[in-house]
């Protein structure tokens, strides 16, 4: 994966550069941009799953929650934020029941799986589910919040902190 990532870089860096720049404001910043989500995708390589979609569909999506959030920082001009954090627990399942979830969480449409599958499984926080996914942190938070109740009426209330 590493390498395929890598090669992806070095053929398609440019491109990539100039896709960005006009939603970035220039050409330096489409650099920062690319460069960030490469970052980004070596930090949450454990994430992607050709299972589910393609490196390049996978990596579009990073690019694009890069672009957002430097456009979102720019706009803040150094403004400090309160940071976001995850107000779900992620250790909701015991280990014998990793199975069951697994398979409930492969039975949701491929989007909703994917978020699940990271933050359930993978315990990646609601942050870095926004980061490689498509979804905001309020959706994310709605989507787990949902599987839950949806486990708990399923399966008890024990399977569910």
């Amino acid at each position: 994966m590493k390498t395929h990532l890598e090669l992806m870089y070095k053929k398609n860096f440019d491109k990539l550069v100039k896709k960005i720049s006009f939603r970035a404001g220039g050409l330096t910043n489409g650099e920062d941009v690319v460069q960030e989500a490469f970052a980004r995708a070596l930090q949450y390589m454990d994430s992607f799953d050709p299972n589910r979609k393609p490196l390049e569909a996978w990596f579009n999506t990073i690019l694009n929650n890069a672009c957002r959030d430097f456009k979102r920082e720019t706009m803040m001009d150094g403004m400090a934020r309160e940071p976001l954090t995850a107000t779900l627990d992620n250790s909701m399942f015991q280990d014998e029941m990793i199975q069951v979830v697994e398979k409930e969480i492969n039975s949701r449409n491929p989007r909703e799986a994917e978020a699940l599958w990271l933050f359930l499984v993978l315990g990646y926080t609601v942050k870095e589910v926004v980061a490689v996914t498509e979804y905001t942190s309020n959706t994310v938070s709605v989507l787990v919040c949902n599987f839950r109740k949806m486990m708990r009426e399923s399966y008890g209330e024990s399977v569910c902190c």
